[in-house]
């Protein structure tokens, strides 16, 4: 069961690299078959896109923020 499931999540990385959620899963199911290293790996992989996923975050909603601000600013002529 845990090795078609790993299977899985390894196309789905392979379809989608920058997804965090599918190295999480695949570290989760590496540490339950006890191939420690392997989870290491795509656990720090995870946090790493993580991470990298909380600072796009931060700069869409400073984007978004600069747009709206000067919008709701405008007095009504």
């Amino acid at each position: 069961m845990n090795q078609k499931a790993v299977d899985e999540y390894l196309e789905v990385t392979r379809l989608d690299p920058k997804s965090a959620v599918p190295h999480y899963r695949l570290g989760q199911l590496y540490r339950e078959m006890n191939k420690l290293d392997l989870a290491t790996t795509e656990l720090t992989r995870y946090q790493e896109l993580a991470r990298l996923h909380q600072e796009e975050l931060k700069r869409n909603r400073s984007t978004i923020q600069q747009f709206i601000i000067p919008q709701t600013a405008k007095p009504d002529n």
